[in-house]
C-alpha cells in the first residue's frame, strides 16, 4: 500500500484491486495557514471558535463525521478551560496536561472520557508544534 502525502487529510490508495485507507502515520498536512500570530489573536480576543475553525481542518476525520466532531468538541472544552484558568495555550508546558486532566476528573468525567480528551488535545499540540505555533515539546505527550 502506497502512502500518499496530501494537504488536509489522508488519501485513499485505490490499488489495483482493493480499497485501502492510509493511516495517519506519516500524514503531513500543509500547516502554512496556522501562524502563531493569527492563533494568538484569536485566543487573546477570546475567540475560541475562530481558533477551532483555523485548526479543525487538520484533525482526523472529514467535516461532519463523528471523529471530527469529537476532536472539535474536546478542543473547545480544553480552550474554554484554558481561558477560565488563565493558561497559555500556545506556550503550555507539561503541568498544563496534568491540571487539565485533574479538572476533568474533578468534574466527574469517566476515565475513558479523560483519556479521549487528553488524546485529542495531544493531537492538537502535535499540529501546533509541527506548524511552529507551539515551541514544543508537546505538553500532552
Amino acid at each position: 500500500m502506497a502512502l500518499k502525502v496530501c494537504r488536509h487529510s489522508p488519501e485513499v490508495d485505490r490499488g489495483p484491486s482493493r480499497l485501502h485507507t492510509v493511516s495517519l502515520i506519516g500524514y503531513i498536512p500543509d500547516m502554512a495557514e496556522l501562524s502563531r500570530p493569527q492563533l494568538e489573536r484569536f485566543l487573546n480576543a477570546g475567540n475560541v471558535e475562530a481558533f477551532i475553525d483555523a485548526v479543525a481542518e487538520h484533525f482526523p476525520g472529514t467535516p461532519g463525521t463523528p471523529t471530527r466532531k469529537a476532536y472539535v468538541s474536546s478542543v473547545r472544552v480544553y480552550l474554554r478551560w484554558a481561558q477560565e484558568e488563565r493558561r497559555s495555550v500556545l506556550s503550555a508546558a507539561g503541568d498544563t496536561a496534568g491540571a487539565y486532566v485533574a479538572s476533568l476528573q474533578a468534574a466527574g468525567s469517566s476515565y475513558s472520557t479523560q483519556h479521549n480528551h487528553a488524546t485529542r488535545i495531544r493531537t492538537l499540540y502535535d499540529l501546533l508544534v509541527q506548524a511552529g505555533a507551539h515551541p514544543g515539546p508537546n505538553p500532552f505527550a
